[in-house]
């Protein structure tokens, strides 16, 4: 996920030397949005962790689901499948 964050910061530092506007920025971030939501759904609705950018996984654990990235451990809940993969999604580092 740095590696993305640290390409868009070198997309909009050329940008801000071409002479485009925020509109044009915000257009190709839209874009580069886009296509990770088409990732996302290409590795079974799951976004990468947010802290090392590793590949995460769902499993059951009691009365819950849990999301838990293959690298680096971290998790987070739900009360069902959907639920906890939302939250995952959802979250920020």
């Amino acid at each position: 996920m740095s590696n993305k964050l640290s390409r868009l910061k070198e997309l909009q530092e050329a940008f801000s030397q071409k002479n485009t506007t925020d509109d044009d920025y915000f257009d190709l971030a839209h874009i580069i949005d886009e296509a990770i939501e088409r990732e996302c759904l290409d590795s079974g609705g799951l976004k990468s962790c947010p802290f090392c950018g590793g590949q995460a996984y769902g499993q059951p654990e009691g009365d819950y689901w849990e999301m838990t990235c293959e690298d680096c451990g971290c998790a987070k809940q739900g009360r069902d499948h959907d639920s906890a993969r939302n939250e995952w999604n959802r979250r920020n580092p």
